[in-house]
């Protein structure tokens, strides 16, 4: 922000969101894009708050809202709404349309 580079630590706590460890485990492809889409179809969980955190950090950074919990808000209703479930599906119809 403003053109500064800083460092510092963040806790779930900043964006609003519990600590857990349990259930953030990936595994092969199949099994990371079922993780995928169980998040843009609105399953709570680990992993969700995972995505939320770092959709929250860019959008903080592009300055999109002055704090982490509105940012993560922002990503939990872009998830909630089926906007970002959108988003994915747009990106496959253009990526096919590349192929063809």
């Amino acid at each position: 922000r403003s053109g500064q580079i800083r460092e510092f630590e963040l806790q779930p706590s900043d964006f609003g969101l519990c600590s857990v460890t349990d259930g953030m485990q990936g595994g092969d492809a199949e099994t990371n894009a079922r993780i995928a889409l169980d998040i843009l179809n609105g399953k709570k969980g680990p992993a969700t708050d995972v995505v939320v955190a770092n959709a929250a950090a860019g959008l903080y950074v592009a300055g999109a809202a002055d704090s982490l919990k509105a940012c993560a808000e922002m990503a939990m209703e872009a998830i909630a709404s089926g906007a970002a479930l959108k988003k994915l599906e747009h990106l496959r119809e253009f990526t096919n349309r590349i192929e063809d």
